[in-house]
């Protein structure tokens, strides 16, 4: 599995969820096989001008997870953790789950009034939960944090969450970081 960002109307596309490219930038995931032959390709992303891919993983059975960026208001899940972009005019971060054959089962935002940035992916040893990494200027909402529950004061801080790998719904999430950026 293989993903990225273009800029390409004509990107080659077979069999995706996605096919029509519209905006300035989208997404993109693939499959390929041993032999090197395209199994399937999709575009990532919604209606807006920008929708990008930071990173993924990919679970024992053959799920895709990913994060990345979006000014689109219409990729959220019901029952994820954000449904809805908190603040559409200045786009959002978001963690999504596809399954093996390329189509997307559900998208959470990860947004506040900061504009926060994820970039990295992981999954739990036993795969029940999926860890993102960023940064946030603004304040997220979280209802379960045990550690740093609010920005610490600087321009930026880590931010870290922990996902339920199944059903899109946040297990915790945190601040990291002091009075500095």
């Amino acid at each position: 599995i293989l993903g990225g960002n273009t800029s390409s109307s004509d990107f080659p596309i077979l069999n995706g969820s996605l096919s029509a490219y519209t905006g300035s930038q989208k997404g993109w995931l693939a499959k390929f096989n041993s032999e090197d032959e395209l199994l399937w390709s999709t575009y990532v992303g919604g209606s807006s001008d920008f929708d990008g891919i930071s990173d993924l993983v990919v679970n024992s059975a053959g799920e895709i997870f990913i994060v990345g960026g979006t000014q689109s208001t219409d990729l959220g899940t019901e029952g994820t953790y954000q449904e809805s972009m908190l603040d559409p005019g200045i786009g959002s971060s978001y963690i999504a789950k596809y399954d093996q054959n390329g189509f997307p089962i559900w998208f959470s935002y990860i947004s506040d009034d900061g504009s926060p940035s994820i970039e990295e992916i992981a999954l739990s040893h036993d795969e029940t939960s999926v860890y993102v990494i960023g940064t946030s200027g603004g304040e997220l909402p979280f209802s379960n944090s045990n550690h740093q529950p609010e920005n610490g004061g600087g321009s930026f801080d880590a931010i870290l969450f922990s996902f339920d790998s199944e059903a899109g719904t946040l297990d915790w999430g945190t601040y990291y970081g002091g009075d500095g950026s």
